[in-house]
């Protein structure tokens, strides 16, 4: 019965597990950078707040900045917001994990994850059209590869690509766009899609050795991931009729017990 009970609460874990290594793959994890210059947590460090307190302490940090900003957007601000609200999307995320055992907080959390997604879309596409004038291709693409990331995870994948074929197109070389394109193909289209684009992308920066060692480096993390997710589905098969069995086996003893009470 000890080992039933350590085998279904690993399985109860694996979908926050996933989930977070997930949205490491993608690049989606909210970065708390600023929590480190900036205190919105009442005294309190970030590492003793729940989830839902982030997501509370964000929320009103992020109100605070669009009162500040009033009507009077700028770039700046646009860019602020939307990097929060992707941070707000990655707290929901977390929290819809976390509440997996109850059905309707997960639902509403993993509603407002994409509420935030696409608000976030919303405020990178505003950036866009506030950008000065002396933003270079690259900081466009990789402003438009953010707003891909936004807009797959509101739920619209084909306007994803897009997206990132844009940011791609406007800084072929750029490791960063390239490998968040990289992973959105891995977790769309699976490992061979993801592997292929790297090793194009290898060949176009072969001259650069730092470059080079980076793709390679992406590849070895993906396919690690791959092995990772193949090994949790193994073992969930392996956890799944280790405890059909335990629960047959648990039967039949009851029965035996019974009859021989009688």
């Amino acid at each position: 019965m000890f080992m039933q009970k350590i085998r279904k609460s690993t399985r109860k874990h694996r979908k926050l597990l996933i989930g977070v290594i997930i949205l490491l793959m993608i690049g989606l994890v909210g970065s708390f950078a600023v929590w480190g210059s900036n205190d919105y947590s009442g005294g309190e460090s970030v590492e003793d707040m729940t989830t839902v307190e982030r997501i509370a302490a964000y929320e009103q940090y992020i109100d605070e900045i669009k009162a500040d900003a009033g009507e009077e957007m700028d770039y700046s601000t646009a860019t602020t917001l939307a990097s929060l609200h992707m941070t707000m999307y990655s707290l929901n995320y977390t929290a819809a994990s976390e509440n997996s055992s109850n059905a309707e907080a997960a639902a509403s959390y993993s509603v407002q994850a994409q509420v935030e997604a696409s608000t976030a879309a919303d405020y990178y596409q505003q950036a866009l059209e506030l950008a000065p004038d002396t933003l270079n291709d690259l900081g466009k693409a990789q402003l438009i590869a953010g707003q891909a990331e936004a807009v797959f995870y509101s739920g619209d994948a084909a306007a994803a690509e897009q997206l990132y074929i844009q940011a791609t197109d406007l800084a072929p070389d750029d490791l960063d766009t390239n490998i968040k394109y990289a992973n959105y193909l891995y977790s769309v289209n699976g490992l061979d899609a993801a592997v292929a684009y790297l090793t194009v992308l290898r060949g176009r920066v072969s001259a650069d050795e730092s470059k080079v060692a980076a793709v390679d480096a992406q590849i070895e993390y993906i396919q690690g991931m791959d092995e990772f997710y193949a090994m949790l589905g193994q073992d969930s098969d392996t956890d799944a009729s280790a405890d059909e069995a335990a629960e047959g086996t648990d039967e039949a003893a009851t029965e035996n017990t019974d009859e021989a009470t009688e």
